[in-house]
């Protein structure tokens, strides 16, 4: 999908590629080929399934240290149904999450929120992969 951004000042128009993996461990053989090349990572995780913040941490390994993809480039979405009562587990991600990017989303009341945040994700990740770009381009040029 392509999606007009400001980077450096400028509107742009950035093509974006979501791949999604699903989390199954049955696709683990896909992850190098989805992480290739990757320039941002956006986690989304229910937080009342007790199993999802150790799958984080190993998603996290994957997609993001062995990838060198950067902290600032990933985005965690908490994936919230109106319809859960029971408490809970976001506060369990670890601290591999710490500095990354939270939101939550409830699509049933606060897509208008979301949509602004994964806009504002998307655009920084786009500026960074500008940046990075124009560095590699600069190093062949000398």
């Amino acid at each position: 999908m392509e999606q007009d951004t400001k980077i450096s000042n400028r509107r742009e128009k950035v093509e974006i590629e979501l791949w999604d993996c699903s989390g199954d461990l049955k696709y683990e053989n896909c992850w190098t080929a989805l992480s290739h090349d990757a320039n941002g990572v956006v986690f989304v995780f229910n937080p009342y399934e007790v199993d999802h913040p150790k799958e984080l941490n190993q998603w996290f390994t994957h997609f993001v240290q062995n990838s060198g993809i950067r902290e600032e480039c990933c985005l965690v979405i908490e994936n919230k149904y109106e319809t859960e009562t029971a408490s809970p587990n976001a506060s369990k991600l670890g601290n591999l999450f710490d500095s990354i990017k939270k939101i939550k989303s409830n699509m049933e009341g606060e897509s208008e929120n979301f949509r602004n945040q994964f806009t504002d994700f998307v655009q920084s990740v786009a500026a960074f992969s500008k940046s990075k770009q124009d560095q590699e381009e600069k190093m062949i040029l000398r």
